[in-house]
């Protein structure tokens, strides 16, 4: 990777994630039947740490011994770090109006990242023979 440049980004090839990460927004901004813009804040933010899901997975691949290549691990790392940015700097208006509770619902899921990160290392296939990870490019 050169110096100047930036690498093509990384996003989850599994479609019905984008519907578990949008659908419960939007069915809750219907039924709350009025617009806020909080709820954008949370969307960016959601968006942000979703992306950075599948880039922070080849980085622990990697940290686990399981070569990822230098090219895909650089991109891995810039774009986790872009991605993860995005969400934390969409999070910190609603932690400035007092959402904490938010921070403990992110301190939750990133204990659920780390499990599953265990899971997919230790037991790499299903009994059909794929990938239980479609991230690993195999």
């Amino acid at each position: 990777m050169k110096f100047n440049s930036i690498p093509k980004p990384i996003i989850t090839r599994e479609h019905g994630s984008w519907a578990v990460l949008f659908v419960p927004m939007i069915v809750g901004g219907v039924y709350a039947n009025v617009f806020s813009w909080n709820v954008l804040l949370l969307a960016f933010s959601a968006l942000g740490v979703f992306l950075s899901y599948v880039p922070v997975h080849t980085i622990l691949y990697e940290l686990a011994g399981i070569s990822q290549g230098q090219k895909k691990l650089a991109a891995a790392i810039f774009w986790s770090v872009a991605y993860f940015a995005v969400g934390v700097l969409f999070i910190l208006p609603l932690f400035a109006q007092g959402f904490w509770l938010l921070l403990f619902i992110g301190i939750q899921q990133t204990s659920e990242l780390g499990h599953n990160h265990l899971k997919t290392v230790s037991f790499p296939f299903f009994l059909t023979g794929q990938r239980s990870t479609p991230i690993l490019g195999n």
